[in-house]
Protein backbone atom coordinates (compact mmCIF):
# COMPACT_ATOMS: atom_id res chain seq x y z
CA UNK A 1 0.00 0.00 0.00
CA UNK A 2 2.98 2.54 0.56
CA UNK A 3 4.56 1.88 -2.18
CA UNK A 4 1.47 2.04 -4.43
CA UNK A 5 0.84 5.19 -2.46
CA UNK A 6 4.29 6.57 -3.03
CA UNK A 7 4.13 6.20 -6.95
CA UNK A 8 0.31 7.85 -6.93
CA UNK A 9 1.77 10.73 -5.52
CA UNK A 10 4.95 11.13 -7.77
CA UNK A 11 2.49 11.17 -11.22
CA UNK A 12 -0.07 13.69 -9.59
CA UNK A 13 2.89 15.93 -8.27
CA UNK A 14 3.00 17.72 -11.44
CA UNK A 15 -1.12 17.98 -11.43
CA UNK A 16 -1.10 19.21 -8.25
CA UNK A 17 1.42 22.11 -8.59
CA UNK A 18 -0.79 23.13 -11.69
CA UNK A 19 -4.23 23.71 -9.39
CA UNK A 20 -4.92 27.01 -8.97
CA UNK A 21 -6.49 28.18 -5.90
CA UNK A 22 -10.15 29.04 -5.74
CA UNK A 23 -11.17 31.48 -8.53
CA UNK A 24 -14.54 32.47 -6.37
CA UNK A 25 -12.72 33.69 -3.67
CA UNK A 26 -10.50 35.36 -5.96
CA UNK A 27 -12.93 37.18 -7.77
CA UNK A 28 -15.10 38.13 -4.60
CA UNK A 29 -11.76 39.53 -3.21
CA UNK A 30 -11.19 41.63 -6.90
CA UNK A 31 -15.18 42.87 -6.95
CA UNK A 32 -14.22 44.16 -3.49
CA UNK A 33 -12.04 46.86 -4.99
CA UNK A 34 -14.87 48.18 -7.47
CA UNK A 35 -14.99 52.13 -7.52
CA UNK A 36 -11.30 52.19 -5.85
CA UNK A 37 -8.97 54.25 -7.31
CA UNK A 38 -6.27 52.80 -10.00
CA UNK A 39 -3.93 53.57 -12.69
CA UNK A 40 -3.34 50.43 -14.26
CA UNK A 41 -5.55 46.67 -14.43
CA UNK A 42 -3.02 45.09 -11.76
CA UNK A 43 -4.17 47.95 -9.29
CA UNK A 44 -7.75 46.30 -10.01
CA UNK A 45 -7.01 42.55 -10.26
CA UNK A 46 -9.44 40.35 -12.40
CA UNK A 47 -12.14 40.25 -13.67
CA UNK A 48 -12.37 44.37 -12.84
CA UNK A 49 -10.40 46.19 -15.11
CA UNK A 50 -9.12 50.43 -14.86
CA UNK A 51 -10.94 52.87 -16.57
CA UNK A 52 -11.56 56.71 -15.72
CA UNK A 53 -8.65 56.15 -13.21
CA UNK A 54 -11.28 53.96 -11.01
CA UNK A 55 -11.56 50.34 -10.98
CA UNK A 56 -15.03 48.90 -12.87
CA UNK A 57 -16.84 45.99 -13.92
CA UNK A 58 -16.54 45.06 -17.86
CA UNK A 59 -19.17 45.31 -20.03
CA UNK A 60 -20.56 44.23 -23.85
CA UNK A 61 -24.11 46.11 -23.10
CA UNK A 62 -26.39 47.43 -20.39
CA UNK A 63 -27.88 44.20 -19.68
CA UNK A 64 -24.37 43.05 -18.04
CA UNK A 65 -24.65 45.76 -15.51
CA UNK A 66 -26.57 46.46 -12.40
CA UNK A 67 -29.92 47.27 -12.74
CA UNK A 68 -30.03 51.06 -13.38
CA UNK A 69 -26.45 51.06 -14.76
CA UNK A 70 -25.28 52.20 -18.10
CA UNK A 71 -22.47 50.29 -20.30
CA UNK A 72 -20.48 53.20 -21.58
CA UNK A 73 -17.51 52.76 -24.59
CA UNK A 74 -15.36 55.83 -23.67
CA UNK A 75 -12.88 53.77 -21.30
CA UNK A 76 -11.45 52.11 -24.91
CA UNK A 77 -10.15 49.27 -25.47
CA UNK A 78 -12.46 48.87 -22.83
CA UNK A 79 -16.08 49.05 -22.26
CA UNK A 80 -17.49 49.41 -18.78
CA UNK A 81 -20.32 49.93 -16.51
CA UNK A 82 -20.35 53.66 -15.34
CA UNK A 83 -20.22 54.24 -11.61
CA UNK A 84 -23.39 56.47 -10.36
CA UNK A 85 -21.03 58.62 -8.95
CA UNK A 86 -19.60 59.30 -12.53
CA UNK A 87 -23.04 60.25 -13.77
CA UNK A 88 -24.47 63.51 -13.25
CA UNK A 89 -23.19 66.68 -14.74
CA UNK A 90 -24.12 69.99 -15.91
CA UNK A 91 -21.64 70.49 -18.64
CA UNK A 92 -19.09 68.16 -20.73
CA UNK A 93 -16.32 69.29 -18.38
CA UNK A 94 -18.01 66.91 -15.43
CA UNK A 95 -17.41 64.21 -17.01
CA UNK A 96 -14.99 61.51 -17.53
CA UNK A 97 -12.63 61.73 -20.54
CA UNK A 98 -14.15 61.05 -23.72
CA UNK A 99 -17.58 61.09 -22.08
CA UNK A 100 -20.29 64.45 -22.97
CA UNK A 101 -22.96 65.93 -20.52
CA UNK A 102 -26.54 65.09 -22.08
CA UNK A 103 -29.71 67.11 -22.44
CA UNK A 104 -30.82 64.81 -19.46
CA UNK A 105 -28.46 65.73 -17.46
CA UNK A 106 -26.13 62.72 -17.19
CA UNK A 107 -22.68 61.78 -18.82
CA UNK A 108 -22.86 59.70 -21.55
CA UNK A 109 -20.58 58.52 -25.22
CA UNK A 110 -20.74 61.08 -27.98
CA UNK A 111 -21.37 59.30 -31.34
CA UNK A 112 -22.53 60.26 -34.72
CA UNK A 113 -24.42 56.72 -35.34
CA UNK A 114 -25.37 53.95 -33.62
CA UNK A 115 -21.89 52.06 -34.33
CA UNK A 116 -20.46 54.68 -32.07
CA UNK A 117 -22.41 52.88 -28.99
CA UNK A 118 -22.15 50.07 -26.93
CA UNK A 119 -24.73 47.03 -28.25
CA UNK A 120 -28.55 48.13 -27.93
CA UNK A 121 -27.93 51.75 -27.83
CA UNK A 122 -29.14 54.23 -30.17
CA UNK A 123 -27.40 57.42 -30.96
CA UNK A 124 -29.86 60.38 -30.02
CA UNK A 125 -29.02 64.22 -29.95
CA UNK A 126 -24.92 63.34 -30.75
CA UNK A 127 -24.90 61.16 -27.28
CA UNK A 128 -25.62 57.27 -27.37
CA UNK A 129 -28.52 56.30 -25.03
CA UNK A 130 -30.41 52.75 -24.15
CA UNK A 131 -33.66 52.41 -25.96
CA UNK A 132 -35.39 52.12 -22.09
CA UNK A 133 -33.95 55.62 -21.31
CA UNK A 134 -35.92 57.41 -24.30
CA UNK A 135 -38.90 58.94 -24.68
CA UNK A 136 -42.32 57.74 -26.86
CA UNK A 137 -40.61 60.30 -29.78
CA UNK A 138 -37.08 58.92 -29.12
CA UNK A 139 -35.75 61.06 -27.38
CA UNK A 140 -33.94 61.92 -24.12
CA UNK A 141 -36.00 63.78 -21.36
CA UNK A 142 -34.36 67.29 -20.27
CA UNK A 143 -33.31 67.25 -16.93
CA UNK A 144 -36.07 69.17 -14.58
CA UNK A 145 -35.17 72.61 -13.79
CA UNK A 146 -32.25 72.75 -16.45
CA UNK A 147 -31.86 74.15 -19.23
CA UNK A 148 -28.94 72.05 -20.99
CA UNK A 149 -27.59 73.16 -23.90
CA UNK A 150 -29.58 76.66 -23.96
CA UNK A 151 -28.57 79.59 -26.26
CA UNK A 152 -26.01 80.86 -24.93
CA UNK A 153 -25.14 78.42 -22.40
CA UNK A 154 -21.12 76.87 -22.66
CA UNK A 155 -20.28 74.45 -24.61
CA UNK A 156 -17.51 72.22 -26.09
CA UNK A 157 -18.88 70.31 -28.67
CA UNK A 158 -22.25 70.25 -30.61
CA UNK A 159 -23.67 67.56 -28.69
CA UNK A 160 -23.65 69.86 -25.34
CA UNK A 161 -26.54 72.10 -27.51
CA UNK A 162 -30.31 71.50 -28.13
CA UNK A 163 -32.61 71.67 -30.65
CA UNK A 164 -30.49 72.71 -33.67
CA UNK A 165 -28.60 75.34 -31.83
CA UNK A 166 -24.69 75.01 -32.64
CA UNK A 167 -21.40 75.32 -30.43
CA UNK A 168 -19.81 78.12 -31.89
CA UNK A 169 -17.37 80.10 -29.84
CA UNK A 170 -17.88 78.00 -26.88
CA UNK A 171 -21.37 79.08 -26.16
CA UNK A 172 -24.35 77.45 -27.98
CA UNK A 173 -25.52 79.94 -30.48
CA UNK A 174 -28.24 79.66 -33.59
CA UNK A 175 -26.44 78.96 -36.52
CA UNK A 176 -28.77 81.93 -38.10
CA UNK A 177 -31.06 84.90 -37.84
CA UNK A 178 -32.29 86.24 -40.83
CA UNK A 179 -31.30 84.88 -44.57
CA UNK A 180 -28.61 87.05 -44.74
CA UNK A 181 -26.41 85.41 -42.50
CA UNK A 182 -26.86 81.57 -44.36
CA UNK A 183 -24.84 81.72 -47.72
CA UNK A 184 -25.82 82.46 -51.38
CA UNK A 185 -28.72 80.04 -52.33
CA UNK A 186 -29.44 79.42 -48.67
CA UNK A 187 -32.76 80.74 -46.33
CA UNK A 188 -32.32 81.04 -42.56
CA UNK A 189 -35.05 78.44 -41.30
CA UNK A 190 -35.60 77.89 -37.77
CA UNK A 191 -31.66 79.30 -37.09
CA UNK A 192 -30.26 76.95 -39.25
CA UNK A 193 -29.11 77.71 -43.41
CA UNK A 194 -30.99 75.34 -45.88
CA UNK A 195 -31.25 75.41 -49.11
CA UNK A 196 -33.67 77.94 -50.46
CA UNK A 197 -37.36 76.26 -51.23
CA UNK A 198 -36.40 72.65 -49.28
CA UNK A 199 -37.67 72.45 -46.06
CA UNK A 200 -35.41 69.76 -43.64
CA UNK A 201 -36.79 66.44 -43.59
CA UNK A 202 -38.51 65.64 -40.18
CA UNK A 203 -36.33 62.72 -38.36
CA UNK A 204 -36.13 61.07 -35.40
CA UNK A 205 -33.59 58.97 -35.77
CA UNK A 206 -29.87 59.73 -38.15
CA UNK A 207 -30.85 56.88 -40.20
CA UNK A 208 -33.79 58.72 -41.42
CA UNK A 209 -31.32 61.44 -42.99
CA UNK A 210 -28.66 61.36 -45.20
CA UNK A 211 -26.17 60.83 -43.90
CA UNK A 212 -23.40 60.06 -46.39
CA UNK A 213 -24.12 63.27 -47.24
CA UNK A 214 -22.87 64.73 -43.78
CA UNK A 215 -26.93 64.86 -42.11
CA UNK A 216 -27.76 64.18 -38.80
CA UNK A 217 -31.28 64.59 -36.69
CA UNK A 218 -30.89 67.74 -34.97
CA UNK A 219 -34.17 69.23 -34.09
CA UNK A 220 -36.27 66.65 -35.32
CA UNK A 221 -35.08 67.73 -38.54
CA UNK A 222 -32.68 66.32 -40.97
CA UNK A 223 -29.78 69.19 -40.94
CA UNK A 224 -26.21 69.83 -42.03
CA UNK A 225 -23.37 68.57 -38.94
CA UNK A 226 -21.85 71.77 -39.90
CA UNK A 227 -21.52 75.20 -42.10
CA UNK A 228 -17.64 75.96 -41.64
CA UNK A 229 -14.49 74.74 -40.34
CA UNK A 230 -15.72 76.21 -36.64
CA UNK A 231 -18.64 73.78 -36.13
CA UNK A 232 -16.38 70.86 -36.27
CA UNK A 233 -14.01 69.16 -33.69
CA UNK A 234 -10.89 67.37 -33.51
CA UNK A 235 -9.15 68.86 -36.34
CA UNK A 236 -11.46 68.29 -38.77
CA UNK A 237 -13.14 70.29 -41.30
CA UNK A 238 -16.43 71.06 -43.16
CA UNK A 239 -17.07 69.53 -45.81
CA UNK A 240 -20.70 71.24 -47.36
CA UNK A 241 -22.38 69.57 -44.82
CA UNK A 242 -20.50 67.30 -42.94
CA UNK A 243 -17.34 67.23 -40.57
CA UNK A 244 -14.50 65.67 -42.39
CA UNK A 245 -11.16 63.48 -40.53
CA UNK A 246 -7.68 64.50 -41.28
CA UNK A 247 -5.50 61.88 -42.17
CA UNK A 248 -5.13 60.68 -38.27
CA UNK A 249 -7.32 62.90 -36.75
CA UNK A 250 -10.89 62.06 -35.19
CA UNK A 251 -14.00 61.77 -33.27
CA UNK A 252 -15.13 58.21 -33.41
CA UNK A 253 -13.60 55.04 -33.45
CA UNK A 254 -15.22 55.23 -37.12
CA UNK A 255 -13.02 57.70 -38.28
CA UNK A 256 -9.82 55.45 -37.93
CA UNK A 257 -9.82 54.16 -41.11
CA UNK A 258 -6.96 50.96 -40.66
CA UNK A 259 -8.31 48.18 -38.14
CA UNK A 260 -7.04 48.47 -34.54
CA UNK A 261 -7.19 52.01 -34.11
CA UNK A 262 -9.42 53.77 -31.93
CA UNK A 263 -9.90 57.40 -31.21
CA UNK A 264 -8.16 58.84 -28.32
CA UNK A 265 -7.84 62.85 -27.46
CA UNK A 266 -8.84 63.21 -31.62
CA UNK A 267 -6.28 61.01 -32.22
CA UNK A 268 -6.39 57.65 -34.10
CA UNK A 269 -4.12 55.74 -32.07
CA UNK A 270 -3.15 51.83 -31.41
CA UNK A 271 -6.01 50.17 -29.15
CA UNK A 272 -3.60 48.13 -27.26
CA UNK A 273 0.69 47.95 -27.05
CA UNK A 274 0.39 44.62 -24.52
CA UNK A 275 -2.24 42.08 -23.67
CA UNK A 276 -2.56 43.89 -20.40
CA UNK A 277 -4.17 46.52 -22.13
CA UNK A 278 -6.89 43.93 -23.99
CA UNK A 279 -9.52 42.93 -22.05
CA UNK A 280 -10.06 39.15 -21.02
CA UNK A 281 -10.40 36.57 -23.36
CA UNK A 282 -8.23 39.31 -26.25
CA UNK A 283 -4.71 39.46 -26.90
CA UNK A 284 -3.31 42.08 -28.44
CA UNK A 285 -2.29 41.97 -32.39
CA UNK A 286 0.30 44.37 -32.72
CA UNK A 287 -2.13 47.40 -32.69
CA UNK A 288 -5.77 46.02 -32.33
CA UNK A 289 -7.48 43.75 -29.37
CA UNK A 290 -8.41 40.48 -31.35
CA UNK A 291 -10.08 37.10 -29.62
CA UNK A 292 -7.09 35.15 -27.90
CA UNK A 293 -7.45 32.15 -29.79
CA UNK A 294 -7.24 34.19 -33.31
CA UNK A 295 -4.40 32.76 -35.65
CA UNK A 296 -2.12 36.23 -36.43
CA UNK A 297 1.30 34.78 -39.11
CA UNK A 298 0.98 31.88 -37.85
CA UNK A 299 0.53 32.43 -34.04
CA UNK A 300 -1.87 32.40 -31.50
CA UNK A 301 -1.33 34.80 -28.59
CA UNK A 302 -3.61 33.35 -25.94
CA UNK A 303 -5.07 29.29 -24.89
CA UNK A 304 -6.59 26.78 -28.53
CA UNK A 305 -9.13 24.65 -27.17
CA UNK A 306 -10.35 21.89 -29.76
CA UNK A 307 -13.68 20.02 -29.10
CA UNK A 308 -14.68 19.65 -32.91
CA UNK A 309 -13.03 18.59 -36.06
CA UNK A 310 -14.67 21.57 -37.34
CA UNK A 311 -12.04 24.01 -35.80
CA UNK A 312 -8.71 21.94 -37.05
CA UNK A 313 -8.60 24.14 -40.61
CA UNK A 314 -8.81 27.48 -38.57
CA UNK A 315 -5.11 26.29 -37.16
CA UNK A 316 -3.55 24.46 -39.66
CA UNK A 317 0.09 25.84 -40.34
CA UNK A 318 0.07 27.32 -36.83
CA UNK A 319 3.67 27.66 -35.79
CA UNK A 320 3.44 28.94 -32.05
CA UNK A 321 0.57 29.28 -29.42
CA UNK A 322 1.03 31.42 -26.43
CA UNK A 323 -1.49 29.66 -24.02
CA UNK A 324 -2.40 26.21 -23.68
CA UNK A 325 -3.28 23.40 -26.58
CA UNK A 326 -6.38 21.64 -25.29
CA UNK A 327 -7.86 18.86 -27.57
CA UNK A 328 -10.74 17.30 -25.71
CA UNK A 329 -12.82 16.33 -28.64
CA UNK A 330 -14.37 12.74 -28.40
CA UNK A 331 -15.43 12.71 -31.76
CA UNK A 332 -12.47 13.87 -33.28
CA UNK A 333 -11.06 11.34 -35.53
CA UNK A 334 -7.44 12.61 -37.51
CA UNK A 335 -6.13 15.78 -36.96
CA UNK A 336 -4.58 15.40 -40.54
CA UNK A 337 -1.44 18.32 -40.72
CA UNK A 338 -3.36 20.81 -38.42
CA UNK A 339 -0.12 21.01 -36.39
CA UNK A 340 2.45 20.26 -38.65
CA UNK A 341 4.40 23.54 -38.72
CA UNK A 342 3.75 24.14 -34.79
CA UNK A 343 7.08 24.76 -33.04
CA UNK A 344 6.37 25.89 -30.21
CA UNK A 345 3.73 25.75 -27.57
CA UNK A 346 4.08 28.13 -24.27
CA UNK A 347 1.63 26.54 -21.95
CA UNK A 348 0.92 22.72 -21.75
CA UNK A 349 -0.42 20.51 -24.45
CA UNK A 350 -3.01 18.42 -23.36
CA UNK A 351 -4.94 15.63 -25.07
CA UNK A 352 -8.08 14.04 -22.76
CA UNK A 353 -10.97 11.60 -23.85
CA UNK A 354 -10.02 11.42 -27.43
CA UNK A 355 -11.75 7.74 -28.15
CA UNK A 356 -11.53 7.78 -31.65
CA UNK A 357 -7.74 9.38 -32.33
CA UNK A 358 -5.89 7.19 -34.02
CA UNK A 359 -2.57 9.01 -34.10
CA UNK A 360 -0.91 12.63 -32.81
CA UNK A 361 1.71 13.79 -34.64
CA UNK A 362 4.11 16.91 -34.25
CA UNK A 363 6.41 16.70 -36.06
CA UNK A 364 8.36 20.15 -35.55
CA UNK A 365 7.43 20.73 -31.87
CA UNK A 366 10.75 21.48 -30.09
CA UNK A 367 9.43 22.87 -26.84
CA UNK A 368 6.30 22.32 -24.32
CA UNK A 369 6.83 22.41 -20.77
CA UNK A 370 3.68 19.72 -20.62
CA UNK A 371 2.64 17.35 -22.54
CA UNK A 372 -0.21 14.80 -20.97
CA UNK A 373 -2.31 12.37 -23.08
CA UNK A 374 -5.05 10.70 -21.34
CA UNK A 375 -7.58 7.82 -22.14
CA UNK A 376 -6.99 8.06 -25.74
CA UNK A 377 -8.31 4.11 -26.05
CA UNK A 378 -7.42 3.97 -30.26
CA UNK A 379 -4.43 5.45 -29.82
CA UNK A 380 -2.07 3.85 -31.70
CA UNK A 381 1.13 6.45 -33.40
CA UNK A 382 2.14 9.08 -31.30
CA UNK A 383 5.06 11.12 -32.66
CA UNK A 384 7.21 13.85 -31.19
CA UNK A 385 10.54 13.57 -32.84
CA UNK A 386 11.94 17.06 -31.81
CA UNK A 387 10.37 17.91 -28.35
CA UNK A 388 13.48 18.19 -26.24
CA UNK A 389 12.64 19.49 -22.57
CA UNK A 390 8.59 18.13 -21.23
CA UNK A 391 6.78 16.47 -18.55
CA UNK A 392 5.46 13.73 -20.40
CA UNK A 393 2.55 12.14 -19.13
CA UNK A 394 0.91 8.84 -20.99
CA UNK A 395 -2.13 7.51 -19.39
CA UNK A 396 -4.54 4.31 -20.56
CA UNK A 397 -2.89 4.38 -24.15
CA UNK A 398 -4.46 0.66 -24.59
CA UNK A 399 -3.67 0.38 -28.35
CA UNK A 400 0.15 2.12 -28.56
CA UNK A 401 2.28 0.09 -31.27
CA UNK A 402 4.72 3.21 -31.99
CA UNK A 403 6.10 5.91 -29.94
CA UNK A 404 8.35 8.03 -31.29
CA UNK A 405 10.75 10.84 -28.61
CA UNK A 406 14.00 10.41 -30.76
CA UNK A 407 14.51 13.83 -29.26
CA UNK A 408 13.55 14.09 -25.64
CA UNK A 409 16.36 14.61 -23.29
CA UNK A 410 15.46 16.18 -20.22
CA UNK A 411 12.16 16.30 -18.02
CA UNK A 412 9.97 13.48 -16.77
CA UNK A 413 8.39 10.20 -18.00
CA UNK A 414 5.47 8.85 -16.54
CA UNK A 415 3.47 5.96 -18.63
CA UNK A 416 0.64 4.21 -17.84
CA UNK A 417 -0.90 1.21 -19.87
CA UNK A 418 0.83 1.70 -22.97
CA UNK A 419 -0.84 -1.01 -24.83
CA UNK A 420 1.22 -2.90 -27.34
CA UNK A 421 4.15 -0.98 -27.58
CA UNK A 422 6.93 -4.05 -27.04
CA UNK A 423 9.89 -1.44 -27.26
CA UNK A 424 10.50 1.88 -25.21
CA UNK A 425 13.97 3.60 -25.57
CA UNK A 426 14.46 7.13 -24.37
CA UNK A 427 17.67 9.44 -24.74
CA UNK A 428 16.93 11.67 -22.53
CA UNK A 429 20.08 12.52 -20.11
CA UNK A 430 18.26 13.90 -16.82
CA UNK A 431 15.02 13.00 -15.51
CA UNK A 432 12.99 14.19 -12.36
CA UNK A 433 11.04 10.81 -12.21
CA UNK A 434 10.72 7.67 -14.46
CA UNK A 435 6.89 5.68 -14.25
CA UNK A 436 6.36 2.85 -16.25
CA UNK A 437 3.12 1.36 -14.78
CA UNK A 438 0.85 -1.58 -16.16
CA UNK A 439 2.59 -2.07 -19.28
CA UNK A 440 1.90 -5.72 -19.96
CA UNK A 441 3.25 -6.00 -23.72
CA UNK A 442 6.63 -4.08 -23.11
CA UNK A 443 9.55 -6.29 -23.20
CA UNK A 444 12.26 -3.83 -23.67
CA UNK A 445 13.37 -1.08 -21.60
CA UNK A 446 16.53 0.87 -22.59
CA UNK A 447 17.45 4.38 -20.99
CA UNK A 448 21.40 4.57 -22.65
CA UNK A 449 22.30 8.31 -21.84
CA UNK A 450 20.71 8.92 -18.78
CA UNK A 451 22.73 9.90 -16.23
CA UNK A 452 20.54 11.44 -13.30
CA UNK A 453 17.37 10.76 -11.44
CA UNK A 454 16.24 12.93 -8.99
CA UNK A 455 12.56 11.99 -7.68
CA UNK A 456 11.98 8.55 -8.70
CA UNK A 457 12.55 5.37 -10.79
CA UNK A 458 9.46 3.20 -11.32
CA UNK A 459 9.00 0.01 -13.30
CA UNK A 460 6.00 -1.96 -12.57
CA UNK A 461 4.61 -3.98 -15.23
CA UNK A 462 1.77 -5.72 -13.04
CA UNK A 463 2.60 -9.32 -12.79
CA UNK A 464 2.81 -11.55 -15.14
CA UNK A 465 4.75 -8.83 -17.29
CA UNK A 466 6.58 -9.39 -20.25
CA UNK A 467 9.58 -6.98 -19.31
CA UNK A 468 13.08 -8.84 -19.83
CA UNK A 469 15.62 -6.17 -20.59
CA UNK A 470 15.89 -3.08 -18.35
CA UNK A 471 19.08 -1.30 -19.48
CA UNK A 472 20.75 2.30 -18.10
CA UNK A 473 24.31 1.72 -18.34
CA UNK A 474 24.99 5.69 -17.42
CA UNK A 475 23.08 6.06 -14.66
CA UNK A 476 25.81 7.55 -11.86
CA UNK A 477 23.01 9.21 -9.47
CA UNK A 478 20.00 8.86 -8.03
CA UNK A 479 18.23 11.88 -5.66
CA UNK A 480 20.21 14.23 -4.04
CA UNK A 481 20.57 15.41 -0.22
CA UNK A 482 17.17 16.60 -0.21
CA UNK A 483 15.42 14.67 -2.18
CA UNK A 484 14.81 10.62 -1.03
CA UNK A 485 14.15 8.55 -4.41
CA UNK A 486 11.82 5.88 -4.64
CA UNK A 487 13.15 3.11 -7.21
CA UNK A 488 11.24 0.52 -7.40
CA UNK A 489 11.07 -2.91 -10.20
CA UNK A 490 8.42 -5.18 -9.65
CA UNK A 491 6.16 -7.29 -11.92
CA UNK A 492 8.87 -8.32 -14.43
CA UNK A 493 10.59 -11.40 -15.64
CA UNK A 494 14.23 -9.66 -15.33
CA UNK A 495 17.13 -12.23 -14.44
CA UNK A 496 19.52 -9.27 -13.89
CA UNK A 497 20.03 -6.39 -12.56
CA UNK A 498 23.54 -5.90 -14.20
CA UNK A 499 22.31 -3.46 -16.73
CA UNK A 500 21.19 -0.83 -13.78
CA UNK A 501 23.86 1.82 -13.23
CA UNK A 502 27.25 2.71 -14.10
CA UNK A 503 30.38 1.00 -12.50
CA UNK A 504 30.82 4.43 -10.18
CA UNK A 505 26.95 5.19 -9.55
CA UNK A 506 26.23 7.31 -6.10
CA UNK A 507 23.00 7.04 -4.42
CA UNK A 508 21.53 9.12 -1.68
CA UNK A 509 18.58 8.95 0.17
CA UNK A 510 16.91 6.10 -1.42
CA UNK A 511 14.19 3.83 -0.63
CA UNK A 512 14.53 0.32 -2.47
CA UNK A 513 11.64 -1.98 -3.36
CA UNK A 514 12.24 -5.45 -5.51
CA UNK A 515 9.35 -7.56 -5.59
CA UNK A 516 7.46 -9.61 -7.64
CA UNK A 517 10.34 -10.46 -10.17
CA UNK A 518 10.32 -14.16 -9.84
CA UNK A 519 13.10 -15.41 -12.73
CA UNK A 520 15.57 -12.23 -10.56
CA UNK A 521 17.55 -15.11 -8.21
CA UNK A 522 19.01 -14.24 -4.90
CA UNK A 523 22.84 -14.21 -6.41
CA UNK A 524 21.16 -11.14 -8.54
CA UNK A 525 19.76 -9.17 -5.86
CA UNK A 526 22.63 -9.16 -3.79
CA UNK A 527 25.13 -7.71 -6.55
CA UNK A 528 22.41 -5.33 -7.21
CA UNK A 529 22.24 -4.13 -3.62
CA UNK A 530 26.05 -4.16 -2.51
CA UNK A 531 26.27 -1.65 -5.49
CA UNK A 532 23.38 0.37 -4.76
CA UNK A 533 23.82 0.10 -1.32
CA UNK A 534 27.62 0.14 -0.66
CA UNK A 535 27.79 2.02 2.90
CA UNK A 536 26.02 -0.66 4.54
CA UNK A 537 22.40 0.34 5.88
CA UNK A 538 19.88 2.32 3.88
CA UNK A 539 18.04 5.45 5.28
CA UNK A 540 15.02 2.94 4.57
CA UNK A 541 14.60 -0.57 4.89
CA UNK A 542 14.49 -2.57 1.59
CA UNK A 543 11.59 -4.35 0.42
CA UNK A 544 13.02 -7.46 -1.34
CA UNK A 545 10.63 -10.10 -1.61
CA UNK A 546 8.77 -12.49 -3.50
CA UNK A 547 11.71 -13.22 -6.16
CA UNK A 548 13.40 -16.16 -6.76
CA UNK A 549 15.19 -17.92 -3.53
CA UNK A 550 17.82 -19.95 -5.36
CA UNK A 551 20.67 -19.72 -3.48
CA UNK A 552 21.46 -20.65 0.59
CA UNK A 553 24.66 -20.15 0.58
CA UNK A 554 27.34 -17.40 -0.85
CA UNK A 555 26.88 -16.20 -4.30
CA UNK A 556 29.66 -15.17 -6.39
CA UNK A 557 28.79 -11.36 -6.90
CA UNK A 558 30.55 -11.01 -10.57
CA UNK A 559 28.74 -13.50 -12.25
CA UNK A 560 25.19 -13.26 -10.21
CA UNK A 561 25.31 -16.85 -9.49
CA UNK A 562 25.38 -18.95 -6.54
CA UNK A 563 28.45 -20.34 -5.17
CA UNK A 564 27.72 -22.47 -2.63
CA UNK A 565 24.60 -24.89 -1.24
Amino acid sequence: MKRALLRSLAALSPLLAALACDSNVDEKIALARLAQSCLVNSDCGSPLVCAFEACHAECESSRDCDAGARCVAAARPYKVCQLEEERACERSSDCAEGLVCGVDGECRDRCLTPSDCVEGQECVSGTCADTNELDEGGQLTPAPGKDFGAEGAPCVYVSDCSGALLCRGQACLPQCRADRDCDAGQVCEDTRCVDDGNQPLACSYNSECETERGERCLGGGCRCMCVEDRDCTGGRTCDGCGCVAEKGSCDYDSDCEKDGLTCRDGACVCACQADSDCAAGKACDGCGCVPADTVVSGVVRGTVSIESSLQLPRYRGVTEIYGDLYVNGSFIEDLGDTFAELRSVQGRIIFGGNELLEAISFPKLEASPWFIVDNATRLKTLELPLLRESALSLWSLPSLERLDLSGFEKGSFTADRLGHLSELELNATELSYFQVNEALELERISLPRLTKVVGGFYVDSASPGKLTTLSAPQLELLGDQENTVYFVITGTQLTSLAGLGAPNWQVDAASLELTDNPLLGTCAVKAFTDRFLPDGAPPYTPVIARNLDDCSGACNAVAETCAGG
